[in-house]
């Protein structure tokens, strides 16, 4: 529904309606524009210009393919096959994403040493990745405890991997 090039393009106001209608998928579909505008603390015109960045024809058309995604993703049944691993590489294969990337690249090619650290099962991630890294020449480490100190390793141009599978460690 929403695309990373969209995304990309978004400035606060669009990023807060943004994160308001994905946490409240379940409400949005049944608000007005008003409702909707009255909860965010924007303008009507707000929401109606959001919709039409978006490529919907008025609000009316957003709430509609908001309700059709909601309940796709409540039928919505993992795959056996490897299609949803071919979606992801098709949705990274942009030149907006290669963008965002490139620094990214650049800082890695230069580093002396490449630190991956993560806790449980992104902690075996990060051995594996420095290992991968280590057997195309880099010098790399992985770690398993997130409050290793790092700065420790007092050479220049280290780069540093957090990695967390579930996304959801404060650590």
């Amino acid at each position: 529904m929403f695309s990373y090039e969209q995304l990309e393009k978004y400035n606060e106001t669009d990023v807060e309606i943004y994160r308001y209608v994905i946490n409240n998928m379940d409400r949005v579909g049944y608000m007005s524009i008003r409702e909707l505008a009255h909860e965010l603390h924007v303008s009507t015109s707000t929401i109606l210009r959001f919709c039409l960045k978006n490529g919907f024809e008025g609000y009316r058309d957003f709430k509609r393919a908001l309700k059709s995604e909601q309940q796709q993703l409540s039928t919505y049944e993992p795959k056996s096959d490897v299609s949803e691993l071919a979606h992801f590489f098709a949705k990274t294969n942009s030149s907006a994403y290669e963008r965002k990337l490139m620094p990214a690249l650049t800082y890695l090619r230069r580093a002396t040493l490449v630190i991956f650290v993560g806790i449980g099962s992104s902690g075996s991630l990060a051995r594996y990745a420095a290992r991968c890294f280590t057997n195309a020449g880099k010098v790399a480490f992985g770690l398993e405890d997130s409050n290793y100190p790092v700065n420790t390793f007092e050479i220049h141009d280290t780069v540093v991997f957090a990695l967390s599978e579930s996304g959801e460690t404060q650590n």
